[in-house]
């Protein structure tokens, strides 16, 4: 999921702001849902977008998906 949040600060430019103020992109907190299991080696994408932001977190959902079905979210 770290390799996710990366991926979307590259995608949207925002990596210079990281670098530029030493920041890294961690969580602060982790809300996780578990509807469907993921066995290993199963192929799945993950789904990554910004939901919001204020003055001191950024927001980011973080979904894993196969066949088109949701399996787990984090908020």
């Amino acid at each position: 999921m770290d390799v996710g949040r990366w991926d979307l600060a590259v995608r949207t430019g925002f990596w210079r702001e990281l670098l530029r103020r030493r920041w890294v992109p961690v969580l602060g907190s982790a809300t996780l849902r578990f509807r469907r299991p993921l066995d290993p080696f199963q192929r799945y994408r993950l789904v990554t977008r910004l939901v919001a932001w204020d003055e001191k977190w950024i927001y980011v959902e973080q979904r894993f998906e196969r066949e088109a079905t949701c399996t787990r979210s984090v908020a």
